[in-house]
């Protein structure tokens, strides 16, 4: 080659001119990449954060709804127990009203009519032709002192039973008893129609999120009940209406034994033990009854207790009368014991209104609490009746009938052991002779009997089905107080699957270079209902499961606190879900997500 030829190609490699901007054109390309991977890092991790956020809001919702339906179904269930305590005071009231009446005007007429037959009795003496009798006179005087003091105290009895009678008329006249069992169902069907909308507010709140987060979301339990079964109503609170709650308790009547010394039978009587009356209502039930009627808070209480005090007082001023002067003569002494005695005898002071009064409170409690069990009621829907576990028939068993035995024992031991004294004293047995052989053969009867009634009842026991509010743990450890891990998810959690839709769907920078995904994004959450008050062992968290004498709910009682709250919470449930919800595993399979293996979801849900 020439070198005029070369001369052009020398100029070439020797002129450097717009390096740099082919330097600045790689620049500017690797720029854009690195801005396009941060704004497609950016963006998917937002379109992420904003479906997940949806998820989780829809599932705290839908836990919030129905702990807000739990809370209102208990703390309705407290008022009904207060409309129950109202109305053992009210019948309560009536009872004790009359029955305070017709004592009172027992005694009036019972004391007008001694004073009228004293004082015949006074002028009949006193016209005896050979002298009135002294012991007769004196009798007669210091009953009809007694008899003035009685009768002149009764109308501060009275003023007491005008006073309790004033403070209920109000009450009384402006509502009858059978009110309060119809103010029950209202509060009963209220509670109802709570239930029937908490499925449509969740549903509402469902779609609300949806809109504002433009999201497809959809709602499910583990058990299988969610959006997309029309036929389902589980998507509310976990409380079910349940009827006649009431347990009966184990039935023996009696055994009847063979007399060991006579040819003859004897009856060894028993009972009924173990009734529960309304248990998931019972223990507040009965401690609003105890509040209600606490002298502390309630007059009613603390007028009986004043007119008990009256008829004490109105006592000791009878025992002064009745006690004979000093160094007073044999005779004298003895009339007034005689006479202290017959006095005694007409129950002129004893204190009455204060126990007619507790006696009631504690009849109606029983009759109303009973009839509360009889009717229907919203409970956990854990409620439920399970027979005994096996493991702990044993000392179940153990403890039944010793309880049984105990109870059959003490109540017909006394009876026989009289029984037979009075028999062995109308044979001229020697007393200390009498008492050792009633002492043998009442304990040989009572014993034996009790043996034989606390087999039979505890042999029922354990073979009978008891009211639990969750299911009795099946293995003989220290039983859990707390919710099972299966029934928390059966009943009290809830999961959401969100996915992204075209107006959220991640739009990455140059879609055509940096590829879009074609899939939308799929996320999910868990949320529960939690009631804190589960770990209270006031309210049978901490009873042994193996150890129930009587038997009672076991845990906590229904009626334990309005105190639900909802909670997102590990996803442990994610495989039933799936493999029980359709529409709900859909959203999975559409983002990309397939499979049922519940090892590898764990794994997904854990890390």
């Amino acid at each position: 080659m020439t070198q005029s030829a070369l001369h052009p190609l020398k100029r070439l490699h020797r002129d450097d001119r717009g390096n740099l901007g082919i330097l600045l054109m790689l620049t500017l390309v690797a720029l854009v990449a690195i801005i396009g991977v941060i704004w497609n890092s950016g963006e998917y991790a937002t379109r992420r954060r904003h479906v997940q956020t949806a998820a989780d809001s829809a599932a705290q919702a839908a836990a919030l709804w129905t702990s807000r339906a739990t809370n209102i179904v208990a703390q309705t269930n407290m008022l009904i127990c207060q409309n129950g305590s109202a109305e053992v005071v009210y019948r309560s009231a009536e009872a004790t009203i009359q029955g305070i009446q017709r004592r009172l005007d027992a005694e009036l007429q019972r004391v007008e009519k001694e004073l009228e037959k004293i004082r015949q009795q006074a002028a009949d003496n006193n016209k005896n032709p050979r002298g009135p009798d002294p012991k007769l006179a004196l009798r007669l005087q210091l009953l009809e002192r007694v008899l003035m003091l009685v009768l002149s105290a009764l109308p501060v009895q009275y003023s007491c039973l005008d006073e309790f009678t004033a403070f209920c008329a109000p009450a009384l006249a402006a509502m009858s008893s059978s009110d309060f069992a119809a103010r029950r169902q209202q509060i009963y069907d209220y509670q109802a129609q709570v239930l029937a909308s908490t499925a449509a507010a969740v549903e509402q709140q469902r779609a609300a999120l949806a809109a504002v987060y433009q999201c497809d979301l959809s709602l499910a339990t583990p058990g299988g009940h969610g959006q997309d079964d029309t036929t389902s109503d589980r998507l509310d609170a976990a409380i079910k209406s349940v009827s006649n709650v009431n347990v009966e308790g184990v039935t023996v009547a009696g055994v009847s034994l063979p007399d060991p010394e006579e040819q003859r039978n004897i009856w060894i009587t028993g009972s009924t033990w173990g009734a529960i009356d309304c248990p998931p209502l019972a223990r507040y039930f009965n401690d609003r009854v105890g509040r209600d009627v606490a002298e502390a808070t309630n007059p009613l209480t603390q007028i009986v207790k004043v007119l008990d005090e009256h008829r004490a007082l109105l006592g000791q001023a009878i025992n002064q009368i009745l006690t004979p002067p000093p160094r007073a003569p044999a005779w004298v002494i003895q009339v007034y014991v005689d006479t202290k005695r017959e006095v005694d005898r007409m129950h002129l002071a004893d204190r009455f209104a204060s126990s007619l009064w507790s006696g009631q409170i504690s009849g109606w409690r029983r009759a109303i609490l009973r009839g509360m069990g009889d009717t229907p009621q919203h409970v956990l829907v854990t409620y439920n009746r399970y027979y005994v576990a096996d493991w702990a028939k044993p000392a179940v068993y153990q403890d039944a009938y010793d309880y049984v035995y105990q109870w059959v024992y003490n109540h017909n031991y006394q009876r026989l052991y009289r029984q037979r004294l009075n028999e062995l004293r109308r044979k001229k047995v020697p007393e200390a002779q009498a008492q050792q052989q009633a002492a043998a053969w009442a304990q040989f009867l009572a014993s034996t009997g009790a043996t034989m009634i606390a087999e039979q009842a505890a042999l029922e026991w354990i073979t009978r089905t008891w009211p639990y509010e969750i299911a009795p743990p099946e293995q003989p450890v220290p039983p859990t107080p707390v919710l099972s891990v299966a029934e928390r998810q059966a009943w009290f959690t809830v999961l959401v699957a969100g996915k992204t839709t075209d107006p959220t769907q991640a739009k990455p920078f140059m879609g055509k270079i940096f590829a879009a995904p074609t899939a939308p994004m799929a996320s999910y959450a868990q949320a529960e209902s939690f009631n804190w008050m589960e770990f209270n062992g006031g309210y049978g968290a901490s009873d042994r499961y193996d150890r129930r004498m009587p038997p009672q709910p076991w845990r906590v009682s229904t009626i334990g606190g309005w105190t639900w709250q909802p909670r997102l919470a590990l996803s442990d449930a994610l495989d039933q879900a799936l493999q029980n919800n359709p529409q709900f595993r859909s959203y999975f399979e559409q983002s990309g997500v397939s499979g049922n293996d519940s090892a590898a979801l764990q794994n997904l849900v854990t890390h």
